[in-house]
């Protein structure tokens, strides 16, 4: 009896135990009973797999969030120490900006009028683009008459060959031509001699003769003479050809002249040496007008110099030592900005 007892409090304590996870202990249908707790404990376990998946998601998720938040940190650090940096500079410069505004108030004049001052730069712009397009037509004009002067220069040097030619051939009948007048006039003076020797002793065959020769010779000197005549006309037209040869000659000079001339500007005109040549000519400008401002703003220690295209600062307090503006502190750097 003891031991029923005993078993009875067990199943009680057990019934007790067991009613607060089973719920109301099976009934009449102890299988369907069953069947619902499995189907309970499945959607109870897909429950669990959702969650642990979630869980997972949740996990990656906070990973990456720990990973941007780092990211965001180090970003946050960076852009303190830039803002950090910046101040900086800001202070600086407005440190640097009384002393350079005050020094600058005598020298530089303000202006409102920036709109008017773009208008005029643009102005002298548009007349620069307009000269430079006058100065390639005329380039284009000098090179059309550079190639007209060579070819009149091909053609007057033929015809100075052919005149020379002309003249030495009319210089050899010229020489040849007074040959034959100095025999004609010594043979003439020789008969004139003898006729005026023999004529009082002669007989009158002998006198015949003689005045034959006389008539002979003096054929022979009108020949002389109108040879001569001819010869000296031709040698006037020689002459003549000859100074329009010398007057050639100096055209043919002044044409090479002018030729060298436009080959030069139209090595100069062209569009890369144009731009250039206006370039260095802008800063040579821009470096004396700006050396006379910076030398008021530096208290005469610097002034500037360029080489070609580059500025250049000479040093005065340093033995005028010449270097690179490159070379110059952020203040200096700004004077001199402000001094072009």
């Amino acid at each position: 009896r003891q031991a029923l007892l005993s078993l009875n409090d067990r199943c009680r304590a057990a019934e007790a135990a067991l009613a607060t996870p089973l719920g109301d202990l099976p009934g009449s249908d102890p299988g369907a009973r069953l069947a619902t707790i499995d189907a309970e404990l499945q959607a109870a376990e897909m429950e669990v797999e959702h969650a642990r998946a979630a869980v997972q998601k949740t996990q990656q998720a906070l990973h990456e969030t720990r990973l941007l938040g780092t990211e965001a940190e180090r970003n946050l650090t960076a852009e303190t120490e830039r803002a950090r940096a910046r101040r900086e500079e800001r202070e600086r410069l407005f440190a640097e900006k009384l002393p350079l505004a005050t020094a600058l108030a005598g020298v530089v004049p303000p202006t409102d009028d920036l709109a008017g001052a773009i208008e005029r730069e643009l102005a002298d712009l548009l007349e620069a683009k307009a000269a430079r397009e006058a100065l390639l037509r005329e380039q284009e004009h000098r090179q059309h008459a550079s190639t007209e002067a060579r070819q009149r220069l091909a053609r007057l040097e033929a015809k100075i060959a052919t005149l020379e030619g002309h003249v030495l051939e009319q210089q050899t009948r010229e020489t040849g031509a007074k040959d034959v007048l100095s025999a004609h006039l010594a043979r003439f003076a020789t008969a004139v001699s003898e006729a005026s020797l023999d004529r009082d002793d002669g007989s009158g065959d002998e006198q015949d003769r003689v005045e034959a020769l006389l008539e002979a010779a003096k054929r022979a000197h009108e020949e002389a003479v109108r040879s001569h005549a001819g010869l000296a006309g031709d040698e006037w037209h020689l002459q003549q050809r000859v100074a329009k040869a010398v007057e050639s000659r100096t055209q043919l000079a002044a044409a090479r002249t002018r030729g060298e001339v436009a080959r030069e500007l139209g090595l100069l005109l062209g569009a890369n040496n144009f731009q250039t040549y206006l370039l260095e000519g802008a800063m040579r400008v821009l470096t004396e007008d700006g050396s006379a401002h910076l030398e008021r703003v530096s208290d005469g220690r610097y002034r500037l110099d360029c080489d070609g295209l580059d500025f250049q600062v000479v040093d005065r307090w340093n033995a005028d030592a010449v270097r690179s503006v490159k070379t110059l502190s952020g203040g200096e750097t700004f004077l001199t900005s402000l001094a072009l």
